[in-house]
């Protein structure tokens, strides 16, 4: 690339649009607002976030927080706990003492204290654990 190769972007050499100049630049008479309505007055400015008369999105949300009704909850389940039963293959079916029943809750392992176990199966697992194991 050098200086003989050098153009212009597209649109650069375009002159700018030249609103209410007569009927012959195609943007005369209403210089294309439109007729009538609040945008065609002069001086006329709608607030921030008007969606033209649709409950706008700052007011549709609440002031602080919501509750999601999708979240999971995780029961943890701390390695240490685990090397106290003397098990070595980890099933759902062995960490039920400590998980509560229902739908909506799920076993994480969470990665404190030395374990030897030869397989756990889980939901999640935290970075910590899965170092440990």
């Amino acid at each position: 690339m050098n200086l003989s190769n050098i153009r212009a972007p597209k649109k650069a050499a375009e002159n700018k649009k030249r609103v209410g100049r007569g009927m012959g630049s195609g943007m005369g008479k209403t210089s294309t607002r439109g007729h009538k309505g609040q945008r065609s007055r002069s001086g006329s400015r709608m607030m921030r976030g008007f969606e033209g008369g649709q409950m706008p999105l700052h007011r549709r949300m609440p002031k602080r927080g919501f509750t999601n009704i999708f979240r999971k909850e995780y029961n943890i389940v701390s390695l240490e706990r685990l090397a106290a039963l003397g098990e070595t293959n980890i099933t759902p079916e062995v960490q039920v003492f400590q998980i509560r029943s229902g739908k909506d809750h799920q076993g994480g392992w969470q990665g404190r204290g030395v374990a030897v176990m030869n397989s756990i199966e889980a939901v999640s697992f935290q970075f910590s654990a899965i170092r440990i194991i």
